[in-house]
């Protein structure tokens, strides 16, 4: 299920990127980790605990295509 949530993220984190700016949408990230996180932590049911796998996978999918490109943008060299 992660791979799943991080297979949707990546496809729309450059678009994303481009539209609100690469910083806002790695926060946008930070707090899909958390977000998930918590939910798998007090996930009453399995399904639950899924929608959390799904939720830190896009966080995982969206941070694996933007970070690299930030940290490319502000390297001084």
């Amino acid at each position: 299920m992660a791979l799943l949530g991080a297979f949707i993220g990546s496809l729309f984190a450059g678009v994303l990127s481009d539209q609100i700016g690469r910083k806002p949408v790695i926060i946008i990230s930070d707090f899909l980790f958390t977000a998930g996180s918590l939910i798998m932590a007090f996930a009453p049911e399995i399904y639950v605990l899924m929608i959390g796998r799904i939720i830190v996978g896009l966080g995982v999918g969206i941070a694996s295509m933007v970070v690299p490109v930030y940290l490319s943008e502000v390297s001084p060299i």
